[in-house]
């Protein structure tokens, strides 16, 4: 970690991407709209398709694009964009995240005087997902030496090559429970999700599903069975291993018990034009 920049106002938006071009781009958008304050747009393209986020690059919504040619998982992702961080304080958001309320420099000092005076480790900025006041990794601003203190970290997560590790997010769950660290979880929300879609690779296969109906697709065929993820019964794996997995998705049985409609209403914050466009309904 490099924290000597040379703007000491600046700090990082750190976003972790593997293959959401859409995603990304409104997340991004949403960033040079509304965060109105010095900063550096920190992008990790962790493996598959890179050229959209190039694209990101030159068309100046980053600052610094990082691509990583195999993925290895969110684990990895997460734990690299903290360490590359040069600003003190950083948010790190997921890539289906979209900014909806102005951040001023005011509401940085504002974030900064919480870590620092008022005993804070954490700035949640989505709503206490967790609903129990605890970590959750989704959208929070911290300060970047903090965060690379509490390693060595599992670095288990979404991805190819950590499904059977221990999990960042309950590693650093349980990290903060065991050792009273005080998250903020402030209201109106600043991020709210529009993760509709997730992107994920396993084995030689990729694989796309929908995070509300649990409708799944096969981007790419696999040739063997992977444990974890995909959730496939014996009959789902034939399918998918034969090329014959439905082209309109299916949601695998073991899913079916989860499958809901997603409705808007969870997430508080009062909705800028920009988001009113895309959220999902």
């Amino acid at each position: 970690m490099n924290t000597n920049h040379k703007d000491k106002t600046k700090v990082s938006y750190l976003i972790l991407d593997f293959n959401r071009p859409e995603e990304g781009e409104l997340l991004l958008t949403s960033l040079q709209s509304l965060a109105r304050h010095p900063k550096e747009v920190v992008y990790l393209c962790n493996g598959g398709n890179s050229s959209y986020a190039i694209d990101f690059y030159n068309r100046g919504l980053i600052d610094t694009l990082i691509i990583k040619k195999d993925g290895d998982g969110g684990g990895f992702g997460q734990t690299d964009l903290w360490r590359y961080c040069k600003t003190k304080y950083a948010f790190f958001l997921q890539v289906d995240h979209i900014l909806v309320s102005e951040i001023k420099q005011e509401t940085i000092n504002y974030f900064i005087d919480l870590l620092e005076n008022k005993s804070f480790k954490c700035i949640d900025l989505n709503g206490d997902q967790s609903n129990k006041g605890g970590w959750t990794d989704r959208a929070h601003f911290m300060s970047s030496e903090f965060f690379n203190s509490l390693a060595p970290f599992p670095n288990g997560g979404p991805g190819t090559e950590n499904e059977g590790f221990f999990w960042n997010e309950e590693y650093l769950g349980n990290t903060f429970a065991n050792n009273g660290f005080k998250i903020a979880h402030i209201s109106p929300l600043f991020f709210r999700d529009c993760g509709k879609w997730s992107v994920r690779q396993a084995g030689d296969g990729l694989y796309k599903y929908r995070c509300d109906t649990k409708n799944l697709y096969v981007l790419g065929k696999p040739t063997y069975r992977t444990e974890v993820f995909p959730p496939f019964n014996d009959s789902e794996w034939e399918l998918a291993i034969n090329g014959n997995w439905p082209k309109d998705g299916m949601v695998p049985k073991q899913w079916e018990k989860n499958s809901f409609i997603y409705w808007a209403e969870r997430d508080r914050a009062p909705v800028n034009e920009i988001a009113a466009k895309h959220l999902v309904q």
